[in-house]
């Protein structure tokens, strides 16, 4: 919510179509003695803004605030855990490893690279200072939160701008090291892993937003950036992509010196040798359509999502605005019928009086 939150304050004047009342609507249907209807007095919406009363959109997203407060620390927690259950034990683990690789030679220590570890400084810019970083975001955003909810004067609704900022600098970091590291897991699930690292390192902080019940602007913005970063300006830039898929394919099947010779020269010989790289690139691509889905999955879900919290909102509008008019409308029939008894009282005092 950082960038449409700044496109929603800077243009608020042209997305204010409407000041909506409720009580006009419960007014009426008190008096025509229907129910409401949502279908016919919803309030307007825009596709990504919400509602089209602006002022209505701040009280919606402060009362939002309040009563998703159990789902949004319990997301900030799961994604701290997820951060140091992978990338931060897994940085740390490898500590020993890299010191053991700088004591190699200059000779060995050039063909390192290729296979993503790397000695010295660089190792600790890429792999252990990224993580670090993401783990203090998530840490100071739960911090963050506490206090706003804690700070009585502070508006509430603030707390999905500093959720935005939180993800939006995780993506930016992670995605760095990423960019850095994302052949680190091929010595153990082969050439072409890096939708197997996304999947297992990079992408899982970013779970919580299928249940931390945030705006839909707010989770589709934060997706869309993560897809386009770690799915198509990483892999693009650092030509994820650009590996031969056969050189890839022999070197798989080499590794398995046992059968090697069976699958190369009577299982995938002639024709069936394309067929057979064919297989070896579906199941690369695999792992990277199941992140492009769960990506437009979460999506949906925040919409949906929002969709039913708007509703819920709504209701809760005009079942309060409901109260208020029967009991205004109980005072006046009480008035009312005080008055009617005096009357005959006074109709009755006066009968005798005259007798």
């Amino acid at each position: 919510m950082v960038f449409t939150e700044l496109f929603s304050h800077f243009c608020r004047r042209c997305l204010h179509r409407e000041d909506y009342k409720f009580d006009d609507e419960v007014e009426a249907n008190l008096e025509e003695n229907v129910s409401f209807k949502r279908s016919k007095h919803s309030p307007s919406q825009h596709i990504l803004f919400g509602f089209k009363d602006r002022n209505l959109e701040d009280e919606y997203l402060e009362d939002l605030a309040r009563v998703g407060k159990s789902r949004i620390l319990l997301g900030y927690c799961v994604s701290v855990l997820l951060i140091i259950a992978v990338p931060f034990l897994d940085a740390l683990q490898a500590i020993p490893i890299i010191h053991s690789i700088s004591e190699l030679d200059q000779e060995t220590l050039a063909e390192l690279p290729e296979f993503g570890y790397r000695s010295g400084p660089s190792y600790e810019v890429t792999q252990i200072l990224p993580t670090m970083l993401c783990l203090a975001f998530f840490v100071a955003g739960f911090v963050a939160v506490c206090l706003i909810y804690r700070l009585a004067a502070v508006s509430k609704r603030r707390i999905f701008a500093v959720t935005g900022v939180v993800f939006l600098l995780y993506i930016a970091v992670a995605g760095y090291a990423f960019s850095k590291s994302w052949n680190l897991w091929d010595f153990v699930y082969g050439d072409n892993s890096w939708p197997i690292y996304l999947i297992n390192s990079a992408m899982p902080p970013l779970l919580s937003l299928f249940f931390m019940g945030v705006p839909s602007a707010l989770n589709t913005e934060i997706l869309l950036l993560a897809c386009l970063t770690f799915l198509v300006i990483v892999p693009l830039v650092c030509e994820m992509w650009g590996l031969e898929n056969t050189e890839n394919w022999r070197r798989a099947i080499s590794a398995r010196p046992e059968d090697a010779a069976i699958w190369l020269n009577q299982v995938c010989t002639g024709e069936m040798e394309a067929t057979c790289v064919r297989d070896f690139e579906l199941k690369q691509v695999y792992p990277y359509l199941v992140l492009c889905i769960v990506g437009l999955a979460a999506v949906i879900v925040g919409f949906i999502a929002d969709h039913s919290n708007r509703s819920a909102f709504v209701n809760k509008k005009v079942i309060a605005e409901q109260k208020v008019k029967l009991i205004l409308n109980h005072k006046l029939r009480e008035e009312t019928l005080v008055k009617e008894h005096k009357k005959k009282e006074d109709t009755i005092i006066e009968m005798f009086e005259n007798f």
